[in-house]
């Protein structure tokens, strides 16, 4: 379908060396496959170090990480920040410009583990790298949450069958979910460095 249907010819994958390493993409002929990890390491609840469980023991698992720390919502927090202001995120960040620029054959897409962070802020600045306004982008990084909402209740259920407390059930419905004040964050962290989104990506991603 991809290849049919789409015309892929390139697969960008935004994970790192861990998450990659336990979910391969899987592999389809004459289509490259290009990793830029964005954020370097294992990082809590994003990155998939407890391999062999199931899916909702490792949700458990990870809800009661949060509920004995900050929570899911300081992580996501901090990611976003990170991506703002880390110099190799923002290296990673251009380099998937570079390839976006260079990139004339076919279709590419591109994805990190759930689809909606790494991804997010990278759609996010394409698209306003082409003129939509924050309103359409905000609109397209919202539709995560429509996208995803039977994975997520279906999960959230399942993690209630095997006993989780609602606490622990807030903490994964905010993990698998976006808001768009994680967004506002990370562009008003590259505008107060930078002046202006587009000075940004004149001077730090260099487009022109």
């Amino acid at each position: 379908l991809l290849k049919d249907k789409w015309h892929v010819t390139r697969i960008v994958d935004l994970r790192n060396n861990g998450e990659v390493s336990e979910y391969p993409d899987m592999e389809l002929e004459g289509v490259v496959y290009q990793q830029i990890a964005i954020i370097p390491g294992e990082k809590e609840g994003i990155s998939r170090e407890d391999h062999g469980m199931t899916m909702v023991d490792r949700a458990i698992m990870r809800a009661e990480g949060f509920a004995r720390g900050n929570g899911a919502q300081s992580l996501l927090e901090g990611m976003y920040a990170q991506m703002a202001a880390d110099e190799y995120c923002l290296d990673r960040i251009r380099d998937f410009f570079d390839m976006m620029l260079e990139h004339d054959d076919g279709a590419f897409i591109w994805h990190c583990t759930s689809g909606k962070d790494r991804t997010g802020v990278t759609g996010a600045l394409m698209l306003y790298a082409l003129g939509a306004d924050l309103e359409a982008i905000k609109e397209d990084y919202l539709y995560t949450n429509l996208q995803n909402g039977s994975y997520r209740e279906n999960l959230l259920d399942m993690m209630r069958e095997h006993g989780a407390g609602e606490d622990l059930v807030h903490e994964i419905r905010v993990l698998e979910s976006v808001d768009w004040l994680y967004i506002e964050s990370f562009l008003g962290g590259l505008v107060k460095t930078y002046g202006s989104l587009e000075d940004f990506l004149e001077k730090r991603m260099g487009l022109d």
